[in-house]
């Protein structure tokens, strides 16, 4: 689009090297940078008109589209209020609304739902929804692994600028076949499964407290039971399974659940591992 050059390489779309066409990118894609745009002497109605309006719409076609969207994000209340008084949400969707309006082949959205409320959180992913039902391409950059898994077609996860996973998110943990397991029990119960899973396995131990923790814990009271989560392989969660077992007839285990792992649960593993 023309705000940087890569260093290398090059960006194609139906053939055209964008890098040397800038003004066919601008064309292309619609974008939401991260920070959001300022709305200082505009309303949120105002500033998506005019977004629309560069993008070629005609007038009155621009104002349905834009009573559309401040209809679906449910921001009829603060349509026609000062950007001044709007909240950092607010601001964020009124941004959201100016990429999205306008029909685009591409758009990128860089964090589109930080500092959203949940509710408008799930009617912004609707409408990003439908502009791909209707064949656009969306690119979303986001640290919300949640959302990803649970809105995505398909995820690519950097570390330090290097790709280091690109899959659908259809296919998140049937590579590794990790699950999770939540339990609460004693420390004493704690220190013998950690050990046992430090000695038998490589998997990571997610949030089980550490040998000294445990130690201390047991100094402290070791009748009072501690809650822990860690992510397993089949085989260590085979490994695992009969010890808490036994734990729960000896009276050390209150509860525990099996669940499978998810993308955040993987994240740690699959950046060190790659």
């Amino acid at each position: 689009m023309g705000l940087t050059r890569p260093d290398a390489g090059s960006i194609m779309h139906d053939g055209t090297d964008l890098i040397a066409h800038p003004a066919q990118a601008r064309q292309l894609c619609a974008i939401m940078p991260q920070v959001a745009s300022s709305l200082e002497g505009v309303t949120p109605r105002q500033a998506i008109a005019t977004a629309v309006r560069i993008r070629g719409l005609k007038s009155k076609q621009a104002q349905r589209a834009v009573q559309e969207t401040l209809d679906t994000l449910d921001l009829g209340d603060w349509a026609d209020r000062p950007g001044h008084k709007l909240s950092g949400g607010i601001k964020r969707l009124t941004s959201f609304g100016m990429a999205v309006t306008a029909p685009a082949p591409i758009y990128l959205f860089d964090e589109p739902t930080n500092d959203v409320d949940p509710v408008r959180r799930e009617l912004l992913w609707t409408m990003l929804r439908r502009r791909a039902e209707q064949g656009a391409t969306v690119l979303i950059v986001t640290h919300n692994l949640l959302e990803v898994e649970r809105h995505a077609d398909r995820y690519l996860l950097f570390n330090k600028g290097r790709l280091v996973r690109d899959e659908p998110t259809s296919a998140l943990g049937l590579a590794e076949a990790k699950s999770t397991l939540s339990i609460t029990a004693t420390p004493e119960f704690l220190q013998e499964l950690r050990s046992v899973l430090d000695v038998k396995t490589s998997s990571s131990l997610g949030n089980m407290p550490d040998t000294e923790y445990i130690e201390k814990r047991i100094e402290d009271d070791s009748s009072i039971p501690r809650e822990f989560t860690v992510t397993l392989s089949t085989d260590a969660l085979e490994l695992a399974l009969p010890h808490v077992l036994s734990g729960i007839r000896a009276g050390c285990v209150e509860s525990y659940r099996i669940g499978s792992a998810s993308l955040a649960d993987n994240y740690e593993e699959m950046i060190n591992h790659d």
